[in-house]
């Protein structure tokens, strides 16, 4: 039953909150324009916690009181419903939603002091609703008013993602399945791409075909599409996807499904017309070696800052024998000589959200990779078209100007080493060449 991961992540909430109360909102709703809103998207801690999808929601911790786990929520109302659809309501957040109690969010102004007197920590995280805002720190400033009165007037305030972002970076089984099925939707489409792709089309008609697979397979897209040919390659987040595609281009796909809350994250870079150039191939397989050579240093205990550092050197190593850097390897790394072509990092925290919560360090150190971590993989080299000669740096020729390549997996740590939940998505040179 879909609850029972949700119960048990709550349980381990309160057992972390260490008798202290916790108060986390769903997601407001987001008005596109006038009276018509966004599709709605549930707040990753909130669901993550309650597995409910719904506004105007609030969810209260409090290992200490009667009822732990509280449910303040939108009131059952049929006209409502007829206009936006089914609510779950108070019953429906208990019998289904396993909220020990429940209250209409109307009843939250004159209910919440009863979660607030007995703890001597707040945890709850300003910013997202100034009116939610308000009203915490007017009931929590008038409990520290009665406690100086008692002798006891401390209540610290904590921001809930010390405990819920830690727990979210582990992955556990259901979401791994999550997460899998997310990446296997979105193969599907990069495979569907690589079929249809040729000259003429416009970067659109790209990014429908992708996300009509998401939607077909009852997934959604994870983040807007990048669907960046030619030059476009060369811009990191570029989503206007309006330019026709020419005879010799590139194409940089970075595009994934989200499916049941979970997200996959994959790019590929294709050769509009089947083929690479030979500059565009030397390029595309520093680029592939780069990641290749990353992905297969994953295993349990290694730095994450790894993955990294060695994308870097085999990028390094690369542009030097190409002549577009000069000098020795180890000082062009440690001048971040790559950087004009290779400026972010090579991966991020992938699950709920696209790039995911969780520390990157620890004490100071990067944190060791352990079973559970889900990531991306993801080295790049950008040449951008207005490139001149980088100081010290060999010129840039015109040949090299505008190409762009990003190819990036999505990598879930095991107990052995590793396993690419995006593997299926073609990237050797071999299989994407016609």
């Amino acid at each position: 039953m879909k609850q029972t991961y949700h119960a048990q992540r709550r349980q381990a909430f309160l057992e972390q909150l260490d008798g202290q109360t916790a108060i986390i909102a769903a997601a407001p709703a987001v008005t596109m324009h006038r009276d018509v809103e966004w599709p709605y998207r549930q707040h990753s801690d909130f669901q993550y916690l309650t597995g409910l999808s719904e506004p105007d929601a609030i969810a209260i911790f409090a290992p200490w009181h009667e009822h732990p786990y509280t449910l303040f929520l939108r009131e059952k109302d049929l006209l409502a419903e007829i206009w936006e659809g089914e609510r779950v309501g108070v019953h429906g957040a208990e019998k289904s939603y396993g909220a020990d109690k429940a209250y209409p969010i109307s009843e939250l102004p004159q209910r919440l002091h009863e979660y607030l007197g007995s703890s001597q920590a707040l945890y709850y995280h300003l910013g997202m609703d100034a009116e939610l805002d308000r009203l915490v720190l007017s009931e929590r400033q008038k409990g520290m008013q009665l406690g100086q009165r008692s002798g006891d007037s401390t209540q610290s305030l904590h921001e809930p993602a010390s405990i819920l972002h830690e727990m979210r970076l582990h992955k556990d089984a259901a979401e791994i399945r999550r997460m899998r099925k997310a990446a296997k939707i979105s193969v599907k489409a990069h495979k569907a791409v690589l079929k249809t792709l040729e000259p003429g089309m416009y970067e659109y008609q790209i990014q429908a075909l992708l996300e009509q697979q998401f939607l077909t397979a009852g997934g959604c897209y994870a983040y807007p599409s990048i669907v960046a040919s030619g030059t476009n390659a060369c811009i990191l987040h570029y989503t206007e996807n309006r330019r026709k595609m020419r005879d010799g281009d590139l194409l940089l796909i970075d595009a994934a499904a989200m499916y049941d809350y979970y997200n996959a994250d994959i790019t590929r870079t294709l050769p509009v017309n089947g083929r690479f150039s030979a500059r565009q191939a030397a390029i595309y397989q520093i680029v592939l070696d780069a990641q290749e050579a990353a992905i297969a240093k994953v295993k349990p205990k290694l730095p994450y800052s790894e993955i990294h550092a060695t994308a870097v050197q085999v990028i390094c190593q690369g542009l030097s024998d190409l002549k577009l850097l000069k000098g020795d390897l180890d000082g062009l790394i440690e001048q971040g000589a790559y950087r004009p072509f290779f400026m972010h990092g090579t991966g991020h925290w992938l699950g709920m959200d696209v790039h995911d919560v969780g520390d990157y360090q620890q004490q100071g150190q990067s944190r060791l990779l352990q079973a559970g971590h889900v990531f991306t993989v993801e080295p790049g080299i950008y040449i951008h078209p207005r490139a001149q000669a980088i100081k010290g740096q060999p010129s840039i020729g015109k040949k090299w100007r505008g190409i762009g390549v990003r190819i990036e997996d999505n990598i879930v740590v095991t107990t052995k080493g590793h396993e690419n939940l995006t593997a299926g998505a073609p990237k050797q040179l071999r299989d994407i060449q016609t």
